[in-house]
Order: structure tokens, then C-alpha cells, then sequence
């Protein structure tokens, strides 16, 4: 058994006159009350945790909101730039048959009218 040699403890029983039993009855009284407050301060302390860990996992919630957010722009992104795609292909398709098709109508026109009049011959 440990000595305790708190100097308030020692008073109380030297000027009181306590017998050894209370005494001990006090020492026990007072390693409770201190077992009471470093449970106290554990309890006081994992609160503390628990909330930290409350807090991180709400950061880490609100993270996984941003990136659905940028993964559903990043799906928009791509589908729109490939209807983008799309489109100035089929610009570029009808701007080089607007610019070949004259063309190509005045070389075969005349080789046309000749095959006609040879068949006709």
C-alpha cells in the first residue's frame, strides 16, 4: 500500500486525532474522487476525439460532394464537346461538297453529253 502523504491529509489526522481506519477511510475517499476525475478527463478527452472525427468526416463528406459535382461537369464536358465534334465534322463535310460538287458537275457535264450522243448514235 502506498504512502499518501498529502500535507492536508496529514493535518486532518494529526489534529483531529483520526484513528488509522478513518484515516484510511479518507485516503480511499480521495483515490476515488482522483480515479473520478482522471476518468473524467478521459471521458472529456475521447469527447474531444469523437468531435475531431465528427469534423473530419463531415470534410471528407463535403469532398466527396465536390467531386461528384466535378465528375458530373467532366461527363457534361465530354459529351458536349463531343456533339461539338460532331458538328464541325458535319460542317466541314458540307462545305467541301458545296466547294467540290460545282466542280465535279462542269468536268463530268460535258463527258456526259457525249456518252448520251454516242449512245444515241
Amino acid at each position: 500500500m502506498a504512502i499518501y502523504t498529502n500535507p492536508f491529509i496529514m493535518n486532518l489526522s494529526c489534529c483531529f486525532n483520526i484513528s488509522f481506519r478513518q484515516r484510511n477511510q479518507i485516503f480511499s475517499i480521495f483515490r476515488i474522487s482522483s480515479f473520478k476525475n482522471i476518468f473524467s478527463f478521459f471521458i472529456r478527452r475521447f469527447q474531444e476525439i469523437d468531435q475531431r472525427f465528427e469534423a473530419i468526416d463531415q470534410r471528407f463528406q463535403e469532398i466527396d460532394q465536390r467531386l461528384d459535382k466535378l465528375d458530373y461537369k467532366s461527363d457534361t464536358y465530354e459529351k458536349a464537346s463531343e456533339k461539338v465534334l460532331r458538328l464541325a465534322t458535319t460542317f466541314i463535310i458540307a462545305a467541301a461538297t458545296v466547294a467540290v460538287l460545282p466542280s465535279a458537275f462542269q468536268a463530268i457535264g460535258p463527258l456526259l453529253t457525249q456518252i448520251i450522243a454516242a449512245g444515241n448514235n
